[in-house]
């Protein structure tokens, strides 16, 4: 117990360096002020075994001054939006420092003690409830920021391929998920040629009306038919090159499109 007290104090003096702000000084000092006084208490002597009233006194303090510390990292999180480089492995560390009240209570009493029992039900509610709060305002932040959504999710898919496969990484960061969706790519740019191809055949007032009524909803099978085709061809030449993939029609259609 006591070396995961001189944990939290040197955790608390690190947090310390890294602030002027009042709120959050106050908090480490209660912090700290509750560790100096376990670390006391266990240096004199004056927990043995059979003195629980002591221990479970040793433990509340011990379960109040982690609030404190992790209330401090846990409001630089929510205020600076979870950062993406360094929101996990923090997150991580916070409920995993939230949850050692609970060890050490099996750890001194036995794997079949009551944590409720032994640090009081209010302080199981706030450990258990401020691990949940974090994990939702984490949770919260992310679903409502696509861009960072998107891109979680393609480093899980990117975790599930070999990291020596280059190519297929390169696909993930395309959008590209399977040969599926590449073909559909040639589908598309297709379609975007005959829809355009069929305009040109018909009258030019009909062909010109439909173009219009194509830009009134963002919808250009020139530019968007060179779009497809155009990813479609940088992908087939970079990674599929001699694997049986060709794009020599999309590259004429494409000649055809930069032509008109």
């Amino acid at each position: 117990m006591a070396a995961k007290i001189k944990e939290l104090q040197v955790e608390c003096i690190e947090i310390r360096k890294s602030t002027s702000d009042v709120g959050e000084l106050e908090l480490l000092d209660k912090t700290e002020d509750k560790c100096k006084m376990c670390l006391h208490l266990l240096e004199k002597g004056q927990t043995p075994p059979a003195n629980k009233g002591m221990l479970y006194k040793l433990l509340l303090q011990y379960s109040q001054a982690l609030l404190d510390a992790t209330y401090v990292l846990e409001c630089r999180l929510v205020n600076d939006d979870f950062p993406q480089d360094r929101s996990k492995e923090e997150i991580k560390h916070l409920i995993g420092r939230l949850g050692q009240p609970e060890e050490l209570v099996k750890e001194i009493f036995g794997p079949e003690s009551k944590a409720g029992q032994v640090l009081s039900s209010e302080v199981m509610e706030c450990l258990s409830w401020r691990r949940g709060a974090l994990f939702y305002m984490y949770c919260h932040t992310l679903f409502n920021d696509p861009q960072r959504r998107q891109l979680n999710t393609v480093h899980l898919m990117e975790k599930n391929v070999d990291a020596k496969n280059a190519d297929m990484v390169h696909l993930l960061r395309e959008g590209v998920f399977s040969d599926t969706h590449l073909l559909a790519l040639m589908y598309a740019g297709e379609l975007c040629y005959w829809h355009w191809q069929i305009g040109k055949e018909t009258s030019t007032d009909l062909f010109a009306r439909d173009m219009n009524e194509s830009s009134a909803t963002n919808f250009n099978p020139v530019s968007n038919g060179r779009r497809f085709l155009q990813k479609f061809v940088d992908i087939v030449k970079e990674s599929f090159k001699g694997k049986g993939w060709d794009s020599t029609r999309a590259e004429q259609i494409i000649a055809e499109f930069h032509g008109s």
